[in-house]
């Protein structure tokens, strides 16, 4: 039998000794993507936010297109898409819509190491030369660098190769690279100093090739993206690949308004297994539910104890706030572990993070240098953790027949000089909401309680306490808002105007 074969054969044991603890029945397929039951009213109300708040950053940041994908347990809780795939074509963000997840991709290939570690075919303290005996790092100082060392971005070597590659997007070739690797020396010992390394990564690529005998992106495709259902994604970012892809954007300027230019974009190459995952949002959630231990069939991928490790911290403090996990950057927040990884690739940024306590996963992508796609995240995030938190002591919701009452004046209301007023029907009634654009603010910032005083006519629950009243148009849907007994007024926006 073959190396290649053996590899294949134990990585298939693997997986069908997993049928010890999952229903597996014959070659099933991945588990899809569902809708999660109705969440508790403060969750809800916080999705509701979520929607105009997303577009209205994507709109005030002149954000081109922007995807957004929340998961609670293995089903999507909200997504909301955003903006444009491509400006000029005016073509929309879809949930099939292609982005380059960037680094995000260092998730892909920690689960392509650990599950072959987990068949038995590689050793994480074992030295990187045992599997790659013809590569030379630091011209031999780097003899003793680990696969977890790599992992852990503690191996010494440097960020990037010698070769300008990201001012020319010529990536290089795995020859070309690992010439530079060895004649660059370690910017520190091994296992001495935390550096972020794109290169480490490109070296453990080539371990999963070496270990397996398959091309690093053939094997990821077969045994990661295959088994999870991520039909839309792929390792290998060459020119057929690229051209499938959101068109990328950067800035003319530095400023917020500044004329938007493409971005031009090369294959990664060598360095695919550090940023050259191309994915969709619906992918990446698949993935991200995956990595979060709530896929129905991810013990066929990985075991969940591997995964665990993943969140564990790799040499942390007794005790810790920030540490990294293997392949994770972990936080504490608000008394949860936060798991997640930031992207970026020319013109693409992308962030997937979990909160596993709660069953909580986001993926964020986006087609512009500057999308605030971490931020985004992590706002999402810290917005449910308090909305579950306030699950418990919600507010009685408004009946049904006062929501079906209200639902028709829901909607966006301006004039050339007012402000804008979005009114959005919540749990316990009506409120009006000007989103703020700051990812620092809770999504709840700018919201101001409509006290009903009888009718169409409400009381606003804001320091300048103005009294409203809606007129109905013949649909019964709202038309207009009257302030100052009507001597000010503001009328429904069409709905392409949000």
């Amino acid at each position: 039998m073959s190396r290649r074969a053996a590899i294949v054969a134990s990585v298939a044991l693997f997986a069908v000794s997993a049928c010890a603890s999952l229903p597996c029945g014959a070659a099933p397929g991945p588990a899809p993507l569902g809708r999660a039951d109705a969440p508790p009213a403060p969750v809800a109300d916080t999705l509701i936010l979520l929607d105009r708040w997303l577009d209205n950053l994507v709109a005030m940041r002149h954000v081109p297109g922007m995807a957004a994908v929340v998961l609670r347990g293995p089903d999507v809780l909200w997504r909301r898409e955003a903006g444009f795939a491509d400006l000029d074509a005016r073509r929309p963000v879809t949930p099939e819509t292609r982005f380059f997840a960037g680094s995000v991709t260092k998730l892909v290939t920690t689960v392509a190491v650990l599950q072959l570690r987990d068949a038995g075919a590689l050793d994480l303290d074992a030295k990187v030369a045992r599997y790659l005996p013809d590569l030379a790092l630091a011209g031999g100082d780097g003899a003793t660098i680990t696969v977890r060392e790599l992992l852990t971005h503690r191996s010494g070597l440097r960020r990037e190769g010698a070769d300008p590659y990201w001012m020319t997007y010529s990536f290089p070739d795995w020859p070309t690279l690992a010439t530079e690797l060895a004649a660059a020396p370690l910017d520190a010992p091994p296992g001495t100093r935390t550096e972020y390394s794109n290169v480490g990564m490109a070296v453990l690529g080539q371990v999963v090739a070496a270990v397996s005998g398959q091309a690093f992106a053939d094997y990821v495709a077969e045994h990661v993206l295959a088994p999870l259902g991520m039909d839309h994604s792929t390792v290998r970012a060459d020119a057929a690949a690229r051209a499938t892809v959101a068109t990328a954007y950067s800035r003319e300027k530095r400023h917020l308004h500044g004329a938007r230019r493409v971005r031009e974009h090369g294959d990664p190459q060598a360095l695919g297994p550090a940023f050259g995952l191309i994915t969709t949002a619906d992918d990446l959630a698949r993935f991200a539910r995956f990595l979060a231990s709530a896929a129905p069939d991810g013990a066929r991928v990985l075991a969940a104890t591997s995964l665990a490790e993943m969140r564990a911290p790799q040499g942390a403090l007794p005790v810790w706030t920030e540490a990294r996990g293997l392949g994770f950057e972990l936080e504490k927040v608000k008394g949860h572990l936060r798991a997640s990884h930031n992207g970026w690739f020319s013109g693409h940024r992308a962030e997937l993070a979990l909160v596993p306590d709660l069953g909580l996963a986001v993926v964020i992508l986006a087609n512009a240098d500057d999308a605030p796609v971490r931020e985004v995240a992590h706002r999402v995030l810290d917005d449910l953790i308090d909305a579950y938190a306030l699950a418990s002591a919600a507010a009685a919701p408004a009946t049904v027949d006062e929501a079906a009452a209200l639902a028709p004046l829901v909607g966006l209301y301006g004039a050339g000089w007012l402000p804008e007023r979005d009114v959005v029907l919540l749990s316990d009634g009506l409120w009006q909401y000007t989103p703020a654009t700051a990812t620092s603010l809770p999504v709840r910032q700018g919201l101001a309680r409509l006290l009903p005083m009888g009718g169409d006519t409400f009381h606003v629950g804001s320091p300048d306490g103005q009294v409203l009243r809606f007129v109905r148009g013949e649909d019964g849907r709202g038309q207009r808002i009257l302030l100052q007994d009507g001597a000010v007024w503001l009328d429904r926006r069409p709905e392409a105007s949000r």
